[in-house]
């Protein structure tokens, strides 16, 4: 049994083009109106194979194909369509399209099931908005209440509750939206790789076993400004070159570390004054460090705070520092990840059994529900960027192999 590639596609390449930035990527921010139309396309798609969807106080959509025996349980198929600005057209939106072909696929060979297929369209996954990644995941697993998003505010100062009620949901139903796990058999979220791995090894299947943990937190180097011409070098007190020694720092503790998987990150530095011709005072800097293993991370943190501490005290520098999110690794579910592993063997595609080092929604189902992923291959390991791209043949392997994995659990 083949899905159909050019049907596919066509989604794709449609959703494609519903983007507030048109040749510069594909921008599609939740609740604005280029994700209403995605979600709206969705929908449609998903009605006219008969499936019965639903919308959430939070905008996850759900399309359900029930199966025929009364205490069926659901397999949940999902990713999310929203994008980060300037995106690609890829990155969780293949995981939904994925979905729907394999559920057509399904039901133009006449297949019965017996456990119900739930199509999954998760909100606000990249958390561009309110700075709460995952948000609609989160929310229906209990991993965040109501409150906690109702007191976020989006950049323009607007309330989540405000931004929801624009959209047309009603924010105070958000406490309705949990679902129930005893409910769900299986969550599988096939997705792009998002890296180099697959590619570098010439193979079309990523097998996930694991998702790693993470620690992200801020620090803060106050120093001294001054006359950049008339402060001698060993008289300053740069919080620039201390955040500086501090970078290396951590990118030497990286490439020395014992464990392999761990990759560390100072992706954002913001540098005041910021003028040309003066010793910079404060400088605040994020850190974001991933790991497979739960007592590599916590090494790590502790490690790169005392290096933090100790540049404070060699160059005369005061050091706030706050973590701002700490999760462990996830694993997922071991009979699951098994059975991935049998239809891709039948199937004679060459794979690999690997972790994932970007967060998923996969990874907070994983918590309540047996959960795997699937990963294809992103070309030169770009993702998150208008040159998101990967090969049509891995595309229709990694479609086909989910539409295995799905026939196997709900028939």
């Amino acid at each position: 049994m083949e899905i159909n590639i050019d049907r596919l596609e066509t989604h794709l390449s449609h959703l494609k083009k519903i983007s507030a930035t048109h040749g510069e990527g594909v921008t599609r921010l939740t609740y604005t109106e280029q994700y209403k139309q995605a979600c709206d396309y969705f929908i449609s798609q998903c009605q006219q194979l008969g499936l019965e969807t639903r919308v959430d106080a939070i905008g996850n959509i759900f399309a359900t194909w029930y199966g025929s025996s009364p205490d069926s349980k659901k397999i949940l198929i999902g990713s999310h369509l929203d994008t980060v600005v300037n995106g690609g057209y890829l990155d969780g939106i293949l995981g939904v399209i994925a979905g729907l072909e394999v559920v057509q696929t399904m039901k133009e060979q006449q297949l019965s099931i017996v456990n119900s297929i739930e199509i999954a369209c998760f909100a606000e996954e990249e958390g561009i908005n309110f700075r709460c990644p995952l948000a609609g995941s989160k929310l229906i697993m209990g991993e965040v209440d109501s409150d906690t998003l109702l007191a976020l505010t989006d950049r323009d100062g607007r309330s989540y509750a405000e931004v929801l009620t624009a959209y047309g949901l009603d924010p105070t139903s958000l406490n309705d939206t949990r679902l129930d796990p005893s409910q769900y058999l299986a969550m599988l979220e096939l997705h792009i790789e998002q890296g180099v791995v697959l590619e570098q090894e010439n193979t079309s299947i990523g097998v996930v076993n694991c998702i790693a943990g993470s620690y992200n937190c801020d620090m803060t180097f106050h120093g001294v400004s001054n006359h950049a011409g008339a402060i001698p070098m060993p008289l300053r007190f740069d919080a620039l070159t201390g955040a500086a020694q501090y970078i290396q720092t951590v990118e030497s503790y990286a490439n020395q570390s014992l464990s392999k998987t761990l990759v560390a990150t100072v992706g954002k530095l913001d540098c005041i004054p910021n003028a040309a011709n003066v010793i910079p005072r404060k400088v605040t800097l994020s850190l974001d460090v991933r790991d497979i293993q739960a007592s590599s991370l916590h090494k790590a943190e502790q490690a790169l705070k005392e290096q933090l501490y100790h540049i404070g005290e060699q160059r005369g520098l005061d050091i706030d520092y706050q973590i701002k999110a700490f999760s462990n690794p996830i694993h997922l579910d071991d009979h699951l990840v098994s059975l991935i592993q049998n239809q891709v063997e039948q199937r004679g595609y060459r794979y690999k059994v690997m972790h994932s080092g970007a967060l998923h929604d996969a990874a907070i189902f994983a918590a309540h529900i047996p959960t795997a992923m699937i990963f294809v291959p992103s070309i030169g390991g770009r993702s998150h960027v208008p040159q998101e791209e990967t090969d049509k043949e891995d595309i229709h392997k990694g479609v086909n192999l989910l539409l295995d994995c799905t026939v196997k659990l709900s028939c």
